[in-house]
């Protein structure tokens, strides 16, 4: 499909998620997979929008490429075609190129792996960080000089266009880390109480967010964009210079952008935060995965961050509220506490009970750290 096309050299990337089981399945490693042929899929609305940005702001073009990942292995040829008749009526107007399993594996047959070292693809195609590192690699391969990474709930504004088309005209190599807009326009997440007042740190992280979200615009407003502590995974705009060097990290469980920024920190390199930068998020909340699947996925994140974070010499304060207090000691109190309210004997016999799983995190951050920091050193 790449051969014969005359490439952007920007391109919109957008990673998309598939299972073969019925919405928020127990076994879900994503948090809202798409059920294959089932119609709900959010891309079609997010195709539309592009073209109409794109005839708006037709210097904004760009090459697109959707990703597609799934579940479960078994499903990759179904979702890759089901992908591909959804694509199919945008083709007309829009490049796009599509890429799932068979192309990670082509990458892992090609990688010429040394003993010493891992493939740039752990799982094939399976998980948030092997997703968004096809997301930086095919790119790359192909001459690109900016990525723009989307999701696939998102709808493109022409002011999104316009701002990405802004930093590519007056950026040297620094990221930029955009915000989102809610249904009403607003960005602010729901909060429960004031910041002053939050009693659990995993459970009203929430809060943390919007305190640093209104920091950041407090800064923007200055006619400043700040080095950001925090980036959107479906509003990140990557230079040449920073995907080259910085990878995803493999090992992550979820939280995979604001994770590729503390990436980045570690080599010296930053995102800088613009409000202005802003996309239309509207995720498709009936497809949820389950609560406690997600919550454990984010102990053993922000428990193998901190480790990072002390293999980086990096400072916590650099992260302000979010993610900084998700890093402190009290952490894993918290999340001790926040598990056992929601578990259940159905939940504990899946996921593991709570202290097993504070007991995972620990041990999960001492087992892949030193694989990341070799796997870190190869990209």
């Amino acid at each position: 499909m790449v051969v014969g096309m005359e490439l952007q050299s920007i391109w919109y990337v957008i990673p998309t998620y598939w299972t073969g089981e019925k919405a928020g399945a127990f076994s879900s490693i994503y948090d809202h997979p798409t059920p294959i042929g089932s119609g709900e899929s959010t891309l079609p609305r997010l195709l539309a929008s592009i073209v109409e940005a794109f005839k708006t702001v037709p210097d904004g073009e760009a090459t697109i490429l959707v990703l597609v990942s799934t579940v479960d292995a078994k499903d990759s040829t179904n979702a890759v075609a089901w992908v591909k008749s959804i694509c199919a009526p945008f083709s007309k107007v829009l490049q796009i190129i599509i890429a799932g399993e068979d192309v990670a594996e082509a990458l892992i047959d090609a990688d010429d792996v040394e003993s010493s070292r891992e493939s740039l693809f752990r799982n094939g195609l399976r998980g948030y960080g092997d997703v968004r590192n096809l997301q930086l690699i095919l790119p790359a391969v192909f001459g690109a000089e900016w990525i723009f990474a989307i999701d696939d709930d998102e709808v493109i504004l022409d002011s999104t266009v316009k701002r990405v088309m802004w930093h590519v005209k007056n950026n040297t190599n620094d990221g930029v880390a955009g915000i989102y807009l809610n249904e009403d326009g607003g960005y602010l997440l729901n909060a429960s109480c004031e910041l002053d007042d939050v009693q659990n740190v995993l459970v009203d992280k929430g809060i943390y967010m919007n305190a640093t979200f209104e920091a950041m615009k407090a800064e923007n407003a200055k006619g400043v964009l700040p080095v950001s502590p925090l980036a959107l995974g479906g509003n990140m705009l990557f230079p040449k210079e920073m995907f080259w060097e910085v990878c995803f990290d493999p090992y992550i469980t979820r939280g995979e952008d604001i994770d590729f920024l503390i990436n980045a920190k570690g080599r010296r390199k930053h995102f800088r935060f613009d409000d202005q930068m802003t996309i239309l998020h509207l995720p498709p909340r009936h497809l949820e995965a389950d609560d406690y699947a997600k919550m454990k996925a984010d102990v053993i994140r922000f428990v193998y961050e901190r480790a990072k974070l002390a293999w980086s010499g990096l400072n916590v304060d650099v992260f302000y509220d979010y993610p900084g207090r998700l890093f402190e000691d009290k952490f894993e109190e918290a999340a001790l506490v926040a598990l056992k309210n929601i578990v259940n004997d159905e939940r504990a016999d899946v996921f593991g009970t709570p202290m097993m799983v504070i007991d995972e995190a620990n041990a999960y951050a001492m087992q892949f750290l030193n694989k990341f920091e070799t796997f870190a050193e190869d990209w």
